[in-house]
């Protein structure tokens, strides 16, 4: 049995997400280099350079969405060549009955009676025009004598390619979508696991700094809870729905942090004390919370923002 390709993606946030999130740690990484080369000689060059690219090739494998309207375009184009192969066969009806009137065994050679069985069937489509063609060519003389010529024949030949043509591209390209989601998903796993490198690395050198600590938290869906100690969901009042770009602010700290597309929040690399958060999003009224963090433990800490 052929081995069949397999692969998990290591993360839950889409991939534009995910592109978005490695960018900007590179970016802070770019930064603290010194800091990290001092840390573990494994991230001097080309460790910068090279997760650049692992980003990149990432970025240009084609998204799910891709694979999807690819797929569309070419059943379109499968779906207009069986409309034409179709309309080519009615239109010679009106020639073969004239041909041959009153002579239906004639017209079975023709596929009068396949054509129900065969007109939304692709793969059956081609058999079926090439069938046609062949008998077109055993009668030609008859057909050209009532006004159905050469050309007109030679056409059915031309729509069964370009049938043919339209249905091989459809099934090459959809026998292909594993190998391009494993691919996909393998190189975007090579770039996951170079940002969790650097952010678990970033955790241990900037445990002092929680200014900077924050910078090396992953996307929050996908961080540790024991490294969020304050961290909850920001939602809609109305009706519940999580609230993206809601702007979270430790006053104490001046640190703020943004939710994600679930509404997720997270602070990490907090000491302990009173702190007063402050949740802002345009449209809606400003929440204020006062959290105390005891020895370490995280703080879950769910908001319902209200519309002005």
């Amino acid at each position: 049995m052929a081995k069949v390709n397999q692969a998990r993606r290591k993360f839950r946030i889409t991939d534009d997400k995910f592109i978005e999130a490695s960018r900007t740690k590179r970016s802070f990484f770019t930064e603290d280099k010194p800091d990290f080369i001092l840390f573990d000689e494994d991230f001097d060059d080309p460790f910068t350079d090279t997760w650049k690219a692992e980003i990149d090739v990432a970025e240009a494998e084609p998204s799910d969405e891709m694979v999807d309207d690819l797929t569309r375009q070419l059943t379109e184009i499968v779906d207009e060549k069986m409309e034409l192969c179709r309309g080519k066969f009615q239109d010679a009806k009106y020639f073969i009955e004239k041909a041959f009137k009153d002579k239906p065994t004639i017209w079975h050679e023709f596929g009068y009676n396949n054509y129900d069985r065969t007109r939304r069937v692709q793969s059956l489509m081609v058999a079926f025009m090439r069938a046609f063609k062949k008998v077109a060519d055993k009668y030609n003389t008859q057909l050209s004598a009532v006004g159905y010529d050469a050309a007109d024949i030679a056409q059915i030949e031309t729509l069964a390619t370009a049938m043919e043509t339209a249905n091989l591209n459809q099934e090459n390209f959809i026998g292909n979508i594993p190998d391009l989601t494993y691919n996909r998903i393998t190189k975007y796993n090579i770039a996951w696991d170079t940002m969790v490198k650097v952010c678990s690395a970033g955790k241990i050198k900037f445990k002092a700094n929680y200014g900077k600590y924050q910078r090396y938290l992953l996307p929050t869906a996908e961080e540790s809870g024991e490294v969020l100690l304050f961290n909850g969901l920001v939602t809609r009042a109305a009706d519940g729905t999580p609230l993206e770009n809601v702007i979270v602010r430790i006053t104490e700290l001046s640190i703020q942090t943004l939710t994600d597309s679930e509404g997720l929040y997270g602070f990490g690399g907090i000491p302990d004390g009173t702190y007063h958060l402050s949740f802002t999003l345009t449209g809606f009224i400003t929440q204020n919370m006062e959290v105390i963090l005891a020895d370490g433990q995280p703080v879950v800490t769910d908001v319902e923002m209200v519309a002005v």
